[in-house]
């Protein structure tokens, strides 16, 4: 296939298909009940909740670009390689995903069958479970949305935001949920929200419902004091016939915390503990929720090239992962965004590939200060985002998150 109909499908609005109802719920309900029996194990806390359906996610259909998953999948897994491999891993999720994508006859999305057919065994799997991260987050946020969500939406790795000299968390980490999601709502705009969200893949529909039942019990296995978080379990199934969803969402009070810029300066030096049993990973509220927002600002700048600032919000458990002096950072469209760059020559020119910050919240993550980050993404966010998708040069496609980050797939002829 000519690399610029490769690129159309990353950049053209699909239609998925999607399961949130009480049928579903029903099912995964029945799923815990067997896996505890199975386990001689008493049922979790979490089965004593109503589980209900994932709020905008209930609706049967949502819109997305495979560009947009591929940049949250980018965002997402960065920190959890080398600082080395990182550089480049912001472009893996293209690299390896050009071309896997096809398009549905009634409009959907699905995976090119030649493209993918002699995937087989742990290969098979490991798509499945990037897809599940990079769809499973952009379907997050389409949830917290439906919330009250406003401007950015960001996923942190909790696992990488807890001290762990022991190893325990390390050893449990099927207890703990995939990431932590940060955003504003939009009744109160000087406070931070925070919720989970466990990400699943599979090939076949029937393996979401035992999934999902996983996914209950890993988003109430983190606490803070004594309280879960609320969140939402998403299972994405992809396959050469169709590319949907399966999401459970298990209702708890929403966690808003305010922090001033003095709070979160003086936490870069606090290192988060746990206490970590059988069942739960049981982290200090306040001290996890302010890791959470350092972590996320140090991982944005990283994404934008700049290491000494990253280094400079990160906090002290993770701050040797951040380089000073990383790949050299380069900019696209007249300087407006600042990241990496890598070009590969192909049959039809050159394939241009970037990954990158707006220089707006950049310069505001320079400051070290929390409440410029959130103006500037605000600012960002109103001015800036869904401007991807109204792109008509198929020759391009470009995802853009309200939180000032861009991934950029380009051919140049030659």
């Amino acid at each position: 296939m000519p690399m610029r109909q490769l690129i159309d499908i990353l950049r053209l609005q699909a239609t998925i298909p999607g399961v949130s109802d009480t049928a579903l719920i029903a099912n995964v309900h029945r799923q815990m009940q067997r896996d505890a029996a199975r386990g001689g194990m008493p049922l979790p806390y979490i089965m004593e909740k109503a589980l209900a359906p994932a709020a905008g996610l209930d609706r049967g259909q949502c819109q997305i670009r495979p560009i947009e998953a591929l940049l949250r999948l980018s965002r997402a897994t960065a920190l959890t390689l080398s600082p080395t491999a990182a550089a480049v891993a912001r472009w893996w999720p293209i690299l390896r995903y050009l071309g896997a994508f096809a398009r549905t006859r009634a409009g959907g999305l699905c995976l090119d069958a030649a493209a993918t057919q002699h995937l087989r065994g742990n290969e098979r799997r490991v798509l499945s479970e990037e897809l599940g991260v990079g769809f499973g987050i952009l379907l997050g946020e389409q949830w917290c949305r439906t919330l009250g969500a406003t401007g950015a939406i960001s996923a942190i790795d909790p696992a990488l935001i807890i001290g762990d000299p022991t190893n325990m968390v390390s050893q449990t980490g099927r207890l703990i949920p995939d990431y932590i999601l940060r955003y504003r709502d939009r009744t109160r705009p000087g406070a931070h929200c925070f919720a989970v969200i466990e990400c699943k893949g599979t090939q076949q529909a029937g393996g979401s419902t035992s999934q999902l039942g996983h996914a209950m019990r890993q988003i109430d296995a983190l606490r803070l004091g004594n309280d879960p978080l609320p969140g939402v379990g998403i299972s994405t199934i992809s396959n050469s016939n169709y590319l949907g969803y399966r999401a459970v969402d298990p209702p708890d009070a929403t966690v808003i915390m305010e922090f001033t810029d003095e709070e979160l300066r003086s936490a870069r030096e606090e290192i988060v503990s746990a206490d970590v049993n059988d069942r739960f990973v049981t982290v200090d509220k306040t001290q996890f929720l302010r890791a959470a927002v350092l972590l996320d600002n140090a991982a944005l700048a990283a994404f934008g090239g700049d290491g000494s600032t990253a280094r400079e919000w990160a906090p002290s458990t993770q701050r040797a992962w951040f380089l000073d002096d990383g790949p050299t950072p380069s900019s696209i469209d007249n300087g407006e965004w600042t990241g990496s760059t890598l070009r590969i020559p192909v049959d039809d020119g050159e394939l241009e590939l970037f990954g990158g910050v707006a220089n707006s919240v950049l310069d505001a993550l320079k400051t070290k200060d929390e409440s410029q980050v959130s103006r500037a993404q605000r600012a960002f966010a109103f001015e800036d985002v869904g401007t991807s998708a109204m792109d008509t040069d198929n020759s391009e496609a470009r995802a853009i998150s309200p939180d000032g980050s861009i991934l950029l797939a380009r051919l140049r002829r030659a």
